[in-house]
């Protein structure tokens, strides 16, 4: 059987603070069990017999006292109720109640006895050493009930200034390790201000800027990958791709680009290898490996004609210097001292970036001797000697109007139409996945896909007076246009010879996956390629911006061979008046047809139409 000492706090009729059960042939057994095991039976008493529990305030509220200023009376009780499992609908049954005082003043000898006549334990050995409180251990087995409580009492005050000790301890110990750690960054900031762990290459050597000229900072932090995906690699020999395996290669492509990010004539851009972890299978720890030196840290520097590398094994995250706005924070933002203390740890990376560039100013010659007495960037003392550039802060650029990459990419697409020519904007697979329907893009459906980085003319549209053919239907494509695919082909008839395809294969797309080339100029290549705080959200397409801007290079090129062409065949002298007047014409000969066109598309019919459109304009004027 199974007895309930005390009971539930949300019972309708019995309440106490706690409940225990005991388990025994009897209930006697568990009464006796109950009064020997239960050193305070307070805890068990109905709440009923509780005074001094509650207090009114001036509005006759009722609230508790704290615990410790009830007040028990011996003749408080203990319900017992038996557990019934059998019947889960109903309360358990109350079946007999105890006296506390009876409870508390027992005589636990009759159960010595008892314990005395138990064999001891084959690994029971008798301890020598007191405890604390207890003099004589032979005496436990006779103590009183209320002599174990009172030990217990003690024991329970002890552990508390034990506690007590050990929290001042810790905090004590608290204070030496934060004493620790401030020693630490000390030695370390003294490490970085002499240039422990630095690696000083010159890879430009030449005249150096006027002493007079301020030293620019660059908040952004660059990555290589990326400035090389944009730039090309094509004036470098034997250079396929960037990661920390490469950086003297590197060396050798940033030597003729480096006045893309160094503007000023003495200035500091901060590079990174790359953003990303590099993609692709193998060794996990082997690709961790590669990641953490992919993410070092590289100091590009330009001081007039000599430019350096500098590699330091301090870690500098997004920026050089922080945003003006990066350390506010709202005092009523949830999690406030955790953001405080994150805020503090940002703060003491930022000051470590400054550390290394005073150190790099004192203790060497790249930057001359003026910076030397009239600044210091730690404590913040420029002096118009040392300039921040706010790059990573928008708020800060003064633009041209242009708008941002989605909406001008989105202005572009509504211009796409039946005969535009139009440039992928990433490779397409030819299913359509990703969507709710499964489609294939291409008929016949064993061809292979279309080069990425190429000019393509728009020939089908959805809904035109031009299908495709009955075989072949746009379903939820809007345009479709024609490649070439160089397949070999193999006839069902295995007779048959194998045979190289002929005709062009037409590839469905939608308006979203295309960017149209005639709408895009070579400086707006330039700008959207440069605007470094909002190019990280278009990284992958950085590689198209830079091809399509070569391909318009290559088409100027072409246009102002065209002009003196037509200069000399239209007897026209060679001044900007004119040649401004020839490429309108050309181009309004490219764009003027539906169907958009090159100049070497025909040539012979560009020079008739152009040679009768200029004359009949110098002839009505």
């Amino acid at each position: 059987m199974e007895f309930r000492f005390g009971s539930y706090f949300d019972s309708e009729e019995y309440n106490s603070k706690e409940q225990i059960t005991f388990e025994g042939r009897t209930l006697d057994e568990c009464i006796n069990r109950f009064k020997v095991e239960v050193l305070f039976p307070e805890k068990y008493i109905d709440y009923r017999f509780i005074e001094n529990m509650m207090y009114e305030d001036e509005d006759g509220e009722e609230y508790y006292n704290d615990e410790e200023e009830w007040v028990i009376p011996p003749d408080a009780k203990i319900f017992i109720f038996k557990v019934d499992y059998d019947n889960s609908n109903s309360e358990d049954k109350h079946v007999a109640e105890l006296v506390l005082a009876d409870c508390i003043n027992v005589d636990l000898t009759k159960f010595s006895k008892a314990i005395a006549a138990l064999p001891l334990p084959e690994d029971y050995e008798e301890e020598t050493e007191k405890l604390p409180v207890i003099e004589d251990k032979t005496k436990l087995a006779h103590a009183s009930k209320p002599e174990l409580r009172r030990m217990v009492t003690e024991i329970e005050k002890m552990k508390e200034q034990m506690v007590a000790k050990m929290e001042k301890l810790e905090l004590a110990k608290e204070e030496l390790m934060m004493e620790v750690a401030r020693k630490s960054k000390i030695i370390y900031a003294y490490g970085t201000f002499l240039g422990e762990g630095e690696e000083i290459i010159q890879l430009l050597e030449g005249k150096d800027a006027s002493e007079d000229e301020p030293l620019h900072l660059y908040q952004q932090t660059l990555y290589m990958d990326e400035e090389v995906g944009i730039w090309g690699t094509e004036n470098v020999e034997g250079f396929e791709g960037v990661d920390f395996k490469e950086i003297e290669t590197f060396d050798e492509w940033i030597k003729l680009f480096f006045k893309n990010y160094l503007y000023k004539e003495k200035s500091i851009v901060v590079f990174r290898v790359r953003r990303k972890m590099k993609e692709g299978y193998g060794d996990i720890f082997q690709k961790m490996y590669e990641d953490g030196e992919n993410r070092k840290t590289y100091m590009l520097i330009r001081n007039g004609k000599n430019l350096y590398r500098i590699y330091s094994d301090i870690y500098m995250g997004e920026r050089l210097f922080p945003r003006a706005d990066e350390f506010e924070i709202d005092p009523e933002e949830t999690f406030y001292d955790s953001k405080v203390k994150e805020k503090k740890e940002e703060y003491e990376k930022y000051m470590f970036n400054f550390i290394a560039i005073q150190g790099l100013i004192e203790r060497t010659d790249i930057f001359g001797v003026s910076l030397r007495e009239n600044v210091n960037v730690v404590t913040g003392m420029l002096k118009d000697k040392v300039i921040l550039i706010r790059d990573d802060e928008p708020e800060h650029w003064l633009t041209d109007g242009r708008v941002s990459w989605d909406e001008f990419l989105k202005l572009n697409q509504k211009s796409i139409g039946l005969g535009t020519r139009v440039v992928m904007l990433e490779k397409l697979t030819l299913w359509n996945d990703g969507r709710e329907y499964f489609e294939q893009r291409t008929y016949p459906f064993n061809a292979s896909g279309p080069d990425w980085q190429e000019v393509y003319l728009i020939e089908r549209m959805k809904d035109s007076e031009r299908v495709l053919d009955k075989k072949f239907r746009f379903g939820h494509f809007e345009f479709a246009f024609f490649y070439e695919s160089p397949d070999t082909i193999y006839p069902w008839d295995y007779s048959e010879m194998p045979y190289e395809r002929k005709r062009r294969v037409p590839l469905r797309v939608d308006g979203y996956e295309l960017i149209n080339f005639d709408a895009i100029t070579i400086e707006d290549c330039d700008y959207y390629m440069q605007n470094r705080v909002e190019r990280k959200n278009y990284l992958k397409i950085l590689p198209l911006l830079h091809y399509m801007k070569n391909l318009k290079i290559e088409e100027k090129k072409l246009e102002d061979n065209f002009v003196k062409f037509m200069l000399g065949k239209l007897k026209l002298e060679d001044n900007e008046k004119n040649r401004y007047k020839l490429i309108e014409l050309a181009r309004w000969w490219k764009l003027k047809n539906k169907w958009k066109r090159e100049l070497t598309t025909d040539d012979a019919k560009a020079v008739r139409m152009i040679e009768r459109k200029f004359k009949k304009e110098r002839k009505v004027k």
